[in-house]
């Protein structure tokens, strides 16, 4: 595959190097404002007012990972100093740490409706979670544990000494746990409803393929005509995005329906795309390849499930000034949140993307 652009969200890295992880720790135990649709004119009229996420003071990077319905985000930031990732929360733009693990660091993978985020300590410290008036609690007994998603019943989904997981909320409310049938299921996402997307693997040919938790069933949701697919996010109406390869191997972003699919969401010209989040509406958050090989941040609205480039939705001085390479989150009030960089000094950046048209807002494209 083509490389991954450098300033990805967490819901590629698990299409990449995190899911590399993940099936490294499986398979030792059983031997990842929605935009308008329409094309962007020369004047490059501005659908989306665009606000850039600062870091902590004394980091020199940002990325953001999730979005709440709240306007929440959480994702990470790089210290100056160690060079290490710390997990952080912004709240109306203004960033708060969240978990600091000297000296390895922490990454924020999810954050629920009332603020409880929930990540991992890449060394020694595993799955974590952390509530705003009671700070961050580890979750898991291993050091090889990863806590990916979280629900607003407080259940959280992940993984933990190379098997699936599930834990209550150790702040209160939670749901009741989902449970795997096998050692090399791995979710990955978890709905309000208790539906676990993400992946299981194959020990006969090492590929993973997309899959579907509910009770103590599966079911498997496959390819485009390819080996692999893997599944990060589900919402409350049952709609499921992830990629998945098609024949020759490169990957596609795709939507899986309630009761149909896969669907290929197709790429801005290039070779492949992912898809790394959804609203209730179904409007679909990710990233693909122009015909250039570039990587953008892009948009599929529930409306006609075309591939928008965020940066041509953006003001000119914004896209001059900045790149944005993936849209990681989108929320039901219509935020976007992406990665990019700066054109000028490369520093990776987070953003936040408001809708400038409040009239399109209640449906987010403006179709309905």
């Amino acid at each position: 595959m083509d490389t991954m652009p450098k300033h990805t969200g967490r819901r590629e890295l698990r299409a990449s190097s995190r899911t590399q992880s993940i099936l490294n720790r499986l398979l030792a135990s059983a031997v990842v404002g929605v935009v308008c649709i329409g094309a962007a004119t020369s004047a490059q009229a501005a659908k989306y007012r665009l606000v850039v996420l600062p870091p902590l003071e004394g980091a020199s990077s940002a990325q953001v990972a999730a979005i709440n319905n709240h306007d929440q985000v959480v994702g990470s930031v790089v210290d100056s100093a160690s060079g290490n990732q710390e997990a952080v929360i912004w709240n109306g733009g203004t960033p708060t740490l969240v978990f600091r693990a000297v000296p390895f660091g922490a990454l924020a993978n999810a954050v629920n409706d009332k603020g409880i985020v929930v990540g991992l300590v890449p060394i020694n410290g595993g799955a974590f979670a952390w509530a705003p008036t009671a700070g961050a609690v580890y979750l898991g007994d291993y050091s090889n544990s990863d806590a990916t998603g979280i629900n607003n019943h407080g259940v959280i989904v992940g993984i933990q000494g190379g098997a699936p997981a599930s834990w209550a909320s150790p702040f209160g409310e939670t749901g009741p746990l989902p449970t795997f049938e096998l050692a090399v299921d791995a979710p990955v996402a978890i709905n309000n409803l208790g539906v676990v997307v993400g992946f299981a693997l194959s020990l006969d040919s090492d590929t993973q393929q997309a899959a579907r938790f509910e009770g103590a069933s599966s079911r498997n949701l496959g390819t485009l005509g390819g080996l692999n697919s893997e599944a990060v996010a589900v919402n409350d109406r049952g709609f499921i995005v992830g990629w998945a390869q098609i024949g020759n191997g490169s990957a596609h972003a795709t939507l899986w329906g309630p009761h149909t699919g896969p669907y290929s969401l197709g790429t801005l010209g290039g070779k492949q795309s992912y898809a790394n989040a959804l609203n209730i509406q179904g409007d679909v958050a990710g990233t693909a390849q122009s015909a250039a090989g570039a990587w953008h941040a892009v948009l599929w609205t529930h409306a006609h499930y075309v591939p928008s480039d965020l940066n041509d939705e953006i003001s000119s001085a914004d896209a001059k000034a900045y790149t944005l390479t993936s849209a990681v989150g989108t929320n039901d009030q219509c935020r976007v949140i992406a990665n990019g960089i700066d054109n000028k000094t490369g520093a990776g950046l987070a953003f936040m993307l408001y809708l400038t048209d409040p009239t399109v807002q209640k449906s987010c494209s403006g179709a309905n």
